[in-house]
C-alpha cells in the first residue's frame, strides 16, 4: 500500500492543529485503513477486545490468577505490587462467593471492593494451575487483592479505609497471612499445600487486623499462632461503622497493637515470628452467613495503605494513585516500532499504534517525528510488523 504520498499534504495540516484533536478531515478513511490492516493482515486483531471480555468470564473458572486477563479489573489500574485473585473463597470455612477482577476498581485514589449477589462459576486450584476443587455456580461475586511477593516482618500498617454496613451481613476483612502462604493463596483459599501448613500447624501465624461479620460489634481482631482463641488480648471486638477510619496495626517481636483512629482498641501479648503478606477481600458464607440481598451491592474500600518497618523507614506505600510508590522506567524498544518493548514488532504493536492515532490512548509513539501519531505511523509499525524495517528518524 502506497500511504505516504497520499498524505504528506495531509500531515502538513496535522502540525497546525491541537494534540488530542480530530488530526485529518478524512477521518472515516483513516477508519477503512485501519480495519483493512487489521482485517487483512492481522485478522486475529479484530477480536480481541471479545476475546479479552470472553478470557475474565473464565477467571476463577478455567483460568488462575496467572493468564493476564485475570489481573484486569473492573476500572483503574492495581500496581504491580498486586495480585487479583480469581477463583472461590475457602471451602473449609463454607464460603459461597467467587472472587473476580471486575469487582475490583481504581478510581480517584480509591481501591474498591463491591460484592453483588450475582451468580459466577468457580473453583480453586493446585500451585500447577491444576483444579483442586471443579467448578461449580456460587451465589455471590466479589473481589479479593493480596501482595504479589512483598512481605514482612514487625512494623507498623496503617490503613485509611472503611468497611460495608453490618446490615450487609458480608464478611469483608484486613489481614495478615504468613508468608509461607503466599503463593499458595493466589490459587486457593484452603491451606496445607504448596509450603502453607495448615491451621494449628507449626509454621502457621495469621493476624485479622480488621475482620468484620455479625457477631458482636460486627468487626474484630484475632491472631492465630498457629490456633485462634489465644486469649490474652488476641480476641477483641469492637464497632466500626461504614465510615471512613483508619486503622493502624503495630506488630513487635513481643506483642500486636490493634487502633481505631488512633485509639486502642486492644493489645495481643504474643510473639510472631516471621514474615507476612496483606490481604483485603469481602468473604460471603460461613461465619458471616447469608448476605442481605436487598442490601446489596456493597463495597469495601481503601483509600491509602503504609507499611513500616521496626526503625520507622516506610517499606510500602500505595495511595491509589498511581504515583507512589514511582514505577520503575521501562527498558528502551529494541526499536521505535516496538511500542510495548517487548524485543520484537508485532500485531500488539500495531494495535497499539492504531489506539494512539485514533486518539483512545496518549501518542507517545510519533513514530515518523512530526508531531502527531496519524495513519504515517501505523503504516510504519505494520511494514515493521510484516518484517520491513521501521523507517524512523
Amino acid at each position: 500500500m502506497h500511504i505516504e504520498r497520499k498524505r504528506k499534504t495531509q500531515n502538513a495540516k496535522l502540525k497546525t492543529q491541537n494534540y488530542g484533536r480530530p488530526f485529518y478531515r478524512g477521518t472515516r478513511n483513516f477508519l477503512r485503513f485501519a480495519f483493512c490492516v487489521l482485517s487483512f493482515e492481522f485478522p486475529s486483531l479484530i477480536i480481541l477486545g471479545a476475546g479479552l471480555a470472553r478470557a475474565q468470564t473464565a477467571c476463577g473458572n478455567t483460568l488462575t490468577w496467572t493468564d493476564p486477563s485475570c489481573q484486569v479489573i473492573g476500572a483503574g489500574q492495581l500496581s504491580s505490587a498486586w495480585t487479583v485473585i480469581s477463583r472461590h473463597g475457602e471451602y473449609s470455612q463454607q464460603e459461597t462467593e467467587c472472587n473476580v477482577p471486575q469487582q475490583i476498581s481504581v478510581v480517584a485514589g480509591t481501591m474498591t471492593i463491591t460484592t453483588i449477589a450475582q451468580s459466577a462459576t468457580c473453583g480453586d486450584f493446585n500451585a500447577n494451575g491444576a483444579a483442586r476443587d471443579t467448578p461449580t455456580s456460587w451465589p455471590y461475586t466479589t473481589g479479593d487483592v493480596q501482595w504479589n511477593t512483598l512481605s514482612f516482618q514487625y512494623g507498623t500498617v496503617t490503613i485509611r479505609g472503611r468497611m460495608p454496613s453490618s446490615s450487609t451481613s458480608l464478611w469483608p476483612a484486613f489481614w495478615l497471612l504468613g508468608s509461607n502462604c503466599q503463593d499458595a493463596n493466589k490459587f486457593s483459599g484452603d491451606t496445607g499445600f504448596d509450603g502453607c501448613p495448615n491451621l494449628g500447624q507449626g509454621g502457621y501465624r495469621e493476624i485479622d487486623m480488621v475482620e468484620c461479620y455479625n457477631s458482636g460489634g460486627f468487626c474484630q481482631f484475632h491472631v492465630a499462632n498457629p490456633n485462634f482463641g489465644i486469649g490474652n488480648g488476641c480476641d477483641a471486638t469492637w464497632t466500626v461503622d461504614s465510615n471512613w477510619h483508619t486503622f493502624q496495626t503495630v506488630w513487635t517481636p513481643t506483642k500486636i497493637e490493634q487502633f481505631m483512629d488512633g485509639t486502642l482498641e486492644t493489645t495481643c501479648n504474643q510473639s510472631i515470628n516471621g514474615p507476612m503478606f496483606f490481604i483485603a477481600q469481602i468473604q460471603t458464607g460461613g461465619a458471616g452467613g447469608t448476605p442481605a440481598n436487598s442490601r446489596l451491592p456493597a463495597t469495601m474500600q481503601m483509600q491509602s495503605i503504609q507499611v513500616q518497618d521496626a526503625s520507622g523507614k516506610t517499606i510500602f506505600s500505595d495511595n491509589f494513585t498511581g504515583s507512589t510508590p514511582p514505577p520503575p522506567p521501562p527498558p528502551p524498544p529494541s526499536s521505535a516500532c516496538d511500542l510495548n518493548a517487548d524485543g520484537a514488532t508485532n500485531v500488539v504493536d500495531v494495535q497499539l499504534m492504531v489506539n494512539q492515532a485514533l486518539g483512545v490512548s496518549a501518542c507517545t509513539a510519533d513514530i515518523n517525528k512530526d508531531g502527531v501519531c496519524n495513519v504515517v505511523d501505523v503504516q510504519r509499525v505494520v511494514n515493521a510488523a510484516l518484517g520491513g524495517q521501521c523507517v524512523s528518524p
